[in-house]
């Protein structure tokens, strides 16, 4: 299990690293923005237990859980649990930039990417001659 990270601003944040936060997560909509408690992340949308919208409830405890509910209701994505994804803080982490190496290519390769260009360039001469002239 993820252990929570410090406050994370959500708007910094793409979908796919939304979608591995975890739920309880402390969340900031903005540098100085809105607190809450991080639900869930449907198709559509970001789901956040606002603190101020918990506020005014009888019980926040039941306020997010029902926001929990709904988003995992609402989720039809991969299941994390059988599939080995990384967490937003690994993902976050330092890696070194590596250059990308260039495919070898052998010339075989590089004769039939000539010849099929150059039967696709010969097929749409015909195809212009045919329908301009109506015949070859």
């Amino acid at each position: 299990m993820a252990l929570y990270q410090n406050t994370v601003n959500i708007w910094n944040l793409n979908k796919s690293q939304r979608q591995r936060l975890q739920v309880g997560q402390w969340v900031r909509a903005g540098l100085n923005g809105a607190l809450g408690t991080w639900c869930g992340e449907t198709p559509s949308s970001s789901v956040v237990a606002w603190q101020e919208n918990a506020r005014h409830h009888k019980s926040r405890k039941a306020y997010i859980r029902g926001l929990i509910n709904y988003a995992k209701s609402r989720n039809t994505m991969i299941n994390t649990k059988t599939t080995k994804r990384p967490t937003l803080a690994q993902e976050l982490q330092f890696s070194p930039v590596t250059a990308n190496k260039p495919t070898p290519t052998n010339r075989s390769h590089l004769i039939i990417n000539t010849l099929g260009g150059l039967f696709g360039a010969l097929l749409v001469v015909l195809c212009t001659i045919v329908l301009t002239d109506g015949s070859l």
